[in-house]
């Protein structure tokens, strides 16, 4: 069982290595961790890494999904068996990675198969709350799964990117996840593209698992609670277009990608605006140098996705993709034959 680990980031040169050293101290021995550097203007690919570091640059930021794919992409050319993905302010426990391996070991290697993904928990250490970040998709919205004190896992439906241990062998069946090529405001490439592809894995019959046990530990970010019409929601503390991006693909999926499209969905979406617009807005947006400039609301994620017809930005890209050179001032990384242009050898 070969597990590659996987660390995105954008401008994180300030947090990647708390997750470095928190990697490097897991129980289990690693053979290689990749970097994907979503195009860091703060000079986080050139910082010098341990030996087992690989880094792949994007020139673009591509999102947190375009990072995965990229991740996936170098894991099966290189002969991994599953991929463990973490953002760069990720700080998993010593054991995280040994407990989601005894659920894949603990079985028959038959059972082992079914299993597409098993993630962490996560604490967010800022709020106080210990999140078993796994959801139910029902046609009335997500749900939280109910876990019985004698269980170590509960089934989910979709899981987050961070701290999730994907079974590559599920790409034969699924394809890569959605991303796009020009920016992180392209297709589900930043919020949403998890919640879909772990449910595609889930809906081609796979297994989704969230441990209880495994913890990884998020020291940064703030965040918001509601609670409207008899239910809590929580939002994140993030920049103006950062929202718009998140409540047009959170839209976009329950009505056009969600089996069963039902419009009850717009109830749970309106509440999550009720919320966003309970606080001020900034005037202007600088959340990313490669995103589309833009400092309107969430809100208007309705007057997009409702325009006439659907954006290009949302089109389906299930296709597969040029594997990209990793590059590393570490070790020797095989290139590949083609070379996307969003990739920098």
């Amino acid at each position: 069982m070969r597990i590659l680990v996987q660390v995105h980031t954008w401008n994180g040169a300030d947090v990647i290595g708390a997750a470095l050293d928190a990697i490097l101290r897991q129980t289990v021995a690693l053979e290689e961790i990749l970097i994907v550097d979503n195009g860091s203007t703060d000079g986080t690919a050139e910082l010098t890494y341990p030996d087992i570091v690989s880094v792949a640059q994007h020139r673009l930021n591509l999102g947190t999904s375009g990072s995965v794919k990229t991740g996936i992409e170098y894991a099966r050319s290189h002969g991994y068996d599953w991929l463990w993905v973490l953002d760069a302010d990720s700080v998993p426990r010593p054991d995280a990675l040994e407990l989601l391996i005894r659920v894949v070991d603990a079985g028959e290697p038959d059972l082992a198969r079914e299993i597409g993904v098993v993630c962490c928990s996560h604490n967010l250490v800022k709020l106080g709350r210990l999140l078993h970040h796994g959801r139910l998709l029902t046609p009335g919205g997500p749900r939280l799964p109910k876990l019985r004190p004698d269980q170590n896992c509960v089934d989910c439906d979709s899981v987050i990117w961070s701290g999730a241990l994907i079974n590559l062998a599920v790409v034969e069946r699924v394809g890569l996840p959605r991303a796009g090529t020009h920016g992180c405001w392209e297709d589900l490439s930043l919020d949403y593209g998890d919640t879909e592809y772990t449910y595609r894995i889930h809906r081609a019959g796979y297994k989704i698992l969230v441990h209880r046990d495994s913890v990884i530990d998020h020291p940064l970010g703030r965040g918001l609670h509601r609670r409207i019409l008899g239910c809590d929601f929580y939002s994140s503390d993030h920049p103006a277009f950062r929202r718009y991006l998140h409540f047009r693909n959170l839209v976009f999926f329950w009505l056009r990608l969600y089996h069963k499209r039902n419009w009850p969905i717009l109830r749970y979406c309106s509440c999550g605006l009720a919320i966003d617009s309970a606080r001020p807005w900034p005037r202007s947006s600088s959340w990313s140098a490669n995103a589309v400039p833009s400092s309107r609301p969430a809100s208007s994620a309705f007057a997009t996705v409702f325009a006439a017809g659907w954006t290009e930005a949302l089109e389906p890209r299930l296709e597969g993709s040029a594997l990209p050179i990793a590059r590393s001032r570490c070790r020797s990384i095989v290139a590949c034959d083609a070379l996307p242009d969003h990739i920098t050898a």
